[in-house]
């Protein structure tokens, strides 16, 4: 199913249960009767939940907004201050240049660090990863997507993803992309739509043509999330 925009945007829900259980998937089993869904724009409306960002630099808010690994002051053009601004607790833990392999391996790590930090049930996770699998390897994307999927699957979270975004300028991946974009469009999962953001707003991108600049990701996430 396709909410708004996208280019590669997980959500997660689980619980973390202190003592009684020490592993995720105790966690992830808790949080079968708290986990909201995300599939319209008003479930993103929750209370003080816990959310964790995942992915590459579009998640994180790079280049122009710094490294947020495990940062918890989160700033206007970043995903984590809208979540923020819609009443969770952000763990953003997204890294600018990751591949999606990267995402998978650190996966656990990530969730496990929300969850002993903050004490308190993940919620909701956003995701995005790809875009460097094509550009920077020439990797296609698909193999290590199908084993994100298939591990949040097992472990019953809730997610959503944020599809990959077009370059706006400079030597352009777009029947890669497209490809990846399509496939994510068959799959039965949530997708954001970002692909089509990139495509009909040039003038919100850096030179690069990949990175928005703070206010394309400001115009991006005010209206993902209906802000």
């Amino acid at each position: 199913m396709k909410l708004l925009f996208a280019g590669i945007v997980i959500v997660i829900g689980t619980v973390y249960c202190g003592d009684k259980c020490a592993t995720m998937s105790c966690v992830s089993d808790l949080a079968k009767e708290t986990a909201p869904g995300i599939t319209p724009k008003d479930d993103y409306r929750a209370g003080q939940k816990l959310a964790v960002v995942l992915g590459d630099s579009i998640m994180e808010g790079a280049p122009l907004l710094g490294n947020s690994w495990k940062q918890e002051e989160h700033k206007p053009g970043q995903v984590s201050y809208y979540l923020q601004e819609l009443g969770y607790e952000v763990i953003n833990a997204a890294i600018g240049g990751f591949r999606c392999h990267e995402v998978l391996g650190r996966m656990d790590e990530y969730l496990n660090y929300a969850v002993n930090t903050t004490r308190k049930p993940v919620e909701f996770i956003i995701i995005n990863c790809g875009i460097n699998d094509i550009s920077t390897d020439g990797v296609n994307p698909i193999p290590a997507l199908k084993e994100i999927f298939i591990k949040l699957d097992e472990m019953d979270i809730d997610y959503s993803f944020v599809n990959l975004g077009y370059p706006t300028t400079g030597p352009g991946f777009d029947a890669k992309i497209k490809e990846v974009n399509d496939w994510l469009d068959e799959q039965d999962i949530d997708v954001i739509d970002y692909g089509s953001f990139t495509k009909d707003h040039p003038e919100a991108f850096l030179d690069d043509g990949y990175h928005p600049t703070i206010e394309g990701h400001d115009m991006f996430w005010t209206e993902v999330f209906g802000l």
